[in-house]
């Protein structure tokens, strides 16, 4: 069809510039007809059929073709629907999604470290003060939100490729909430939890809200899940009620990608088998997919729409990653599409969870301490751009404004001179326990110190404080025994032993029902069996990565 539909063409030997178009059959067709023939075209041929006249022109300029061209390119979950979208602006994305996926088929198997694929130079960078960025979204690959840290936000505009000023802003006491994914699909409600999944019917929720129903009332789930094999918390978790066709998910699926340890996974939530007469229907966590993996510690991940891409902030690069199912990542190691090394990392650190990623275009954003916020775009321009960006004081960020206080010390430090070599421990309670924290360890439970248990309890362990450590062994006074620390933490009254890499749960006891067994020489009574509290590593790997950057972890060389 398309070379008789070509040849055609070719035989009026007409151009853009004609008036007249009856010698050729094509036009005298309706246009919903011409729609129909061109849709069987490749997009090159459609380029050349526009050059034939402007009837035809017209034709392929129509908002209804790149609407049909588009739909199985940009997918649903496109920022807008399209019927609102120009027709010329629908044919630039067509043709960008084109060339980002000849760009992923390109890339090597043979080595898919993304080595080759490092870019040295950003499609752009915006400058912010020093410290500010903590949060970035971006919207239809064009419109970059950025939230600082006195909490104003901004509205930059890409496509002003100058950078020099927001396009909108607004200054409002907005405190950025925390949370995990909910989704919902037909009749039942999905969330994500740090340790569980639980499933929610849509009716209960409905029947709460009622303006009818005057008494408070509560919703429950009527199905909780468990996440496959040991995991730890959940990080950036996004839930897809579309599932992506690689994973070859049946029908009514749902998924849920996560990132755990440096691994990019999918986890298919799909429905069970179950009698007619069951009105509710049950679902089954099918065991994680590994889809790719990403190299040294993780300060964000932003997934895409749709689950094929997702754009990765390393401690030294911004990275686009790709999904394959089903291969042996031990072996076949990261899925790069491309990445980007950031300059000037000995004076600078990424912010954490400071990353945007636009799928459909694959433009994606980072934000870093330095107040500079680096724009990429996988779809190479013609020539390659480059940016200058201004030079930044040879000072480390701060690694977290949200936590603004930094610890003065570590008992690992060479340099620490501190109350540790007394003779006689303070606040003794029990042969190697202490609760004189404040006393050896002041600054531990700040609430607002980056280190603190504070910031331990909610950022490693995934609950909302108020934290503090109300016990501790005395083996962290004795730097060459710092590997068997262990402190009691105080979490809104429930008790957990943090114990080197392991968070324990002490549940049912009070602080006095702790020392008094250790009194006893009791202490393997003191946790529940088999109940290890998860942890996200990446905040631990963020930790340690300024330590090493900072003053202090320069002197402990």
């Amino acid at each position: 069809m398309s070379s008789v539909a070509l040849a055609t063409l070719r035989s009026t030997g007409e151009s853009p510039g004609s008036t007249t178009a009856t010698s050729c059959p094509l036009v005298d067709l309706l246009p919903e007809l011409i729609t129909q023939i061109l849709l069987l075209l490749k997009i090159s041929d459609i380029l050349r059929v526009r050059q034939t006249c402007r009837h035809l022109f017209a034709q392929t300029r129509s908002q209804i073709l790149w609407i049909r061209i588009a739909r199985p390119l940009l997918r649903p979950s496109w920022g807008l629907l399209l019927q609102v979208i120009p027709a010329q602006t629908i044919e630039d994305l067509v043709f960008r999604a084109k060339r980002l996926a000849a760009i992923q088929r390109n890339v090597s198997t043979d080595d898919d470290s993304g080595g080759k694929d490092i870019r040295t130079s950003f499609e752009g960078v915006i400058v912010r003060p020093r410290d500010s960025p903590i949060w970035l979204h971006l919207i239809r690959g064009r419109w970059l939100l950025v939230q600082l840290n006195d909490f104003t936000l901004e509205l930059w505009d890409l496509d002003d490729t100058t950078y020099a000023n927001p396009a909108a802003t607004w200054r409002q006491k907005l405190q950025p909430q925390k949370t995990l994914d909910i989704c919902i699909q037909g009749d039942v409600i999905f969330v994500a939890r740090n340790r569980n999944l639980e499933l929610y019917s849509t009716s209960d929720v409905e029947e709460a809200l009622s303006p009818q129903n005057l008494a408070t009332r509560s919703v429950s789930p009527f199905q909780s899940l468990t996440y496959p094999g040991v995991s730890p918390l959940l990080h950036n978790p996004k839930f897809y009620i579309n599932p992506p066709s690689f994973l070859e998910a049946s029908s009514r699926s749902v998924v849920l990608m996560r990132f755990i340890d440096n691994f990019w996974e999918a986890l298919i939530l799909q429905p069970q088998q179950q009698p007619a007469s069951d009105p509710q229907r049950k679902y089954e966590a099918v065991n994680a997919h590994s889809l790719a993996s990403s190299m040294g510690p993780i300060y964000g991940v932003s997934f895409g729409e749709d689950g094929y891409r997702s754009a990765i902030l390393g401690c030294d690069r911004l990275a686009i990653h790709y999904a394959k199912r089903e291969e042996d990542l031990s072996t076949a190691g990261a899925h790069t599409l491309v990445s980007w090394k950031f300059p000037d990392m000995e004076f600078d650190l990424p912010r954490p969870g400071c990353v945007a990623f636009d799928e459909a275009t694959g433009i994606c954003a980072a934000g870093m301490g330095s107040g500079r916020i680096w724009i990429g775009d996988a779809v190479l321009r013609w020539e390659m751009k480059k940016v200058d960006a201004p030079s930044i004081p040879h000072q480390l960020p701060h690694p977290d404004p949200r936590w603004p206080q930094l610890p003065p010390f570590y008992f690992w430090d060479r340099g620490y001179r501190g109350p540790h070599s007394d003779p006689d421990l303070v606040g003794e309670v029990a042969p190697g326990w202490s609760t004189a924290v404040d006393y050896y360890i002041p600054w531990r439970n700040e609430p607002r110190m980056y280190g603190g248990i504070q910031w331990f309890v909610e950022n490693v362990m995934g609950i909302p404080g108020p934290a503090r450590t109300v016990l501790f062994s005395t083996k962290l006074l004795a730097r060459d025994d710092i590997g068997r620390w262990a402190e009691f933490v105080d979490v809104n009254g429930r008790m957990f032993l943090v114990k080197g890499d392991r968070r324990e749960v002490a549940d049912g006891l009070t602080l006095a029902d702790v020392i008094e067994r250790l009194k006893q020489g009791r202490f393997g009574t003191i946790v529940v069996p088999d109940e290890g509290w998860a942890s996200d590593c990446m905040a631990l790997d963020q930790h340690i990565g300024w330590y090493k950057a900072s003053d202090l972890g320069k002197l402990n060389k």
